[in-house]
């Protein structure tokens, strides 16, 4: 199943899938937004979001089974990028207000991330977790903060808050 809706100008949306039982919902309001999804595998979801902005990017990679991916853009000048490699695992990203970047890169069984750039501007994440039953959470509210969270090896948890303008975060899990 496919679904894009789009209202206003120069919008792209590209959906490919191929298995069984894929769901892929795409909204665009607003101009030039340009969003990817490919799924490749069996009951797989995602859903993007993009309105009340400019320019935002999403890109949505699913390689496997009952995997699930959100991304949600209100602002301008967002990207997000998530590539999901296993089963069963879960990707989330809220933006808001503009120029922030997430990446977010999942290979393995079980894994959950999430993070939230709510306030200010100019906020960056990047997540990569190789392995299984991996959970890692960021939330960023202000300008210019970084988190980077890299781990590897199973049941690894990271759960990184930043208020406030430049601070900078890395943790590294094995």
């Amino acid at each position: 199943d496919a679904k894009v809706d789009q209202c206003g100008t120069n919008n792209m949306s590209d959906v490919y899938q191929y298995g069984n039982y894929n769901s892929a919902d795409v909204l665009q309001y607003s101009l030039n937004h340009d969003s990817w999804v490919d799924q490749i595998g069996d009951h797989n979801i995602a859903d993007v979001d993009q309105k009340n902005g400019n320019n935002d990017w999403s890109h949505i990679d699913q390689f496997g089974d009952w995997n699930t991916a959100i991304t949600f853009q209100k602002g301008s000048n967002n990207m997000s990028d998530v590539a999901q490699t296993g089963d069963n695992n879960v990707a989330n990203t809220y933006q808001r207000y503009g120029n922030h970047d997430s990446w977010i890169d999942q290979d393995g069984d079980f894994n959950n991330a999430d993070v939230d750039q709510i306030g200010g501007n100019s906020n960056w994440s990047d997540i990569d977790s190789q392995g299984s039953y991996n959970t890692a959470n960021t939330l960023q509210n202000g300008s210019n903060n970084t988190s980077d969270v890299w781990q590897s090896g199973d049941s690894n948890g990271a759960y990184t808050t930043q208020t406030g303008s430049s601070n900078s975060s890395i943790i590294n899990q094995s």
